[in-house]
């Protein structure tokens, strides 16, 4: 039981390292990110939303691990998630994000 707790703790820490790392590296391009965003407005047809498109990457999770590379699916899915709409609409953006 010992061992067990000592590598979900190891484990625990090692996922808060590269976060924090994660988090003093990244250099997002906040502009492209925004006329990303609206673009896919464009695209779909849809009102802009009444707040700015901001995006902080994976939220409290890292963008990257090792032979993993999660920041394309994070910006579409905050894109998906700012344009709003019908929950069915959330829903498919949900799914899309875990298939990809």
């Amino acid at each position: 039981m010992k061992r067990v707790i000592s590598v979900l703790a190891g484990l625990l820490f090692f996922l808060i390292l590269i976060s924090v790392c994660d988090f003093f590296i990244k250099s997002p391009n906040l502009e492209t990110e925004r006329t990303a965003a609206l673009q896919y407005l464009k695209n779909e047809k849809l009102e802009t939303p009444p707040r700015v498109f901001t995006h902080d990457g994976c939220t409290l999770f890292p963008d990257v691990l090792p032979g993993h590379d999660f920041k394309q699916a994070c910006l579409v899915h905050d894109i998906q998630y700012w344009a709003g709409g019908e929950i069915e609409r959330k829903s498919a953006a949900d799914n899309r994000f875990y298939d990809s």
